[in-house]
């Protein structure tokens, strides 16, 4: 286990907003976990695929990225309970430090969003 600085960048691209999180984090194995606000962030890279949770006080959601695939994911919220939740992956790219991940999230099989989501990540700060 080791410390990192992490900054994440969010662009919902359909309704065109911008979100970005500078922040310290803690790198276990292939997990890297941090505090945005007051939302819990965990990040699981492994070989094939990778796993993003963010959890509140008002949501708990899980999206699953596997390049060029829709997977189901999971998406309860305190006030409506659980949405039908699927992910479909454009494009994943990675290398040490870097993560981008491209991809349209649909909510109960209706609404659909476009997102592309990027961290960077510098151990040892």
């Amino acid at each position: 286990m080791s410390k990192i600085s992490v900054k994440s960048m969010l662009n919902n691209k359909t309704e065109n907003k911008f979100y970005s999180c500078e922040t310290n984090a803690i790198i276990d194995n292939n997990k890297i976990k941090y505090l945005d606000d007051d939302v819990m962030v965990i990040i699981e890279i492994n070989d094939d695929d990778i796993i993003i949770n963010r959890k509140s006080k008002e949501y708990d959601i899980t999206l699953p990225f596997k390049k060029d695939s829709t997977l189901i994911g999971a998406y309860n919220v305190k006030e409506l309970g659980t949405l039908d939740l699927k992910v479909k992956t454009n494009n994943i790219e990675r290398d040490n430090n870097k993560l981008k991940i491209e991809y349209l999230m649909i909510l109960d099989n209706t609404s659909k969003s476009e997102f592309e989501f990027i961290i960077d990540f510098i151990e040892g700060e």
